[in-house]
C-alpha cells in the first residue's frame, strides 16, 4: 500500500475570500560564477498534491 508522506517544503497560503493556495521554495544549488545560493519559489498551486508533483519534478531536474 502507498503510503503519502507529507512535503514540509509545501506551504499553504489561505487569501481573504477564503480560497487557498500552494506553494514551495526549492534550493537548486550554488551559482558557479558568483557561489550564491540558488532558491526558487513556485506559487499558485489549488492541491498540496500538484504542488508537491511539481516540487519532485523539479528535484529530478537537478539531481
Amino acid at each position: 500500500m502507498f503510503e503519502y508522506k507529507k512535503n514540509k517544503a509545501i506551504k499553504e497560503k489561505i487569501y481573504k475570500n477564503g480560497k487557498k493556495s500552494y506553494y514551495f521554495q526549492i534550493y537548486l544549488g550554488k551559482n558557479p560564477q558568483t557561489g550564491k545560493k540558488k532558491i526558487t519559489t513556485k506559487r499558485g498551486f489549488k492541491t498540496p498534491a500538484l504542488a508537491n508533483s511539481a516540487y519532485h519534478k523539479i528535484q529530478m531536474q537537478v539531481a
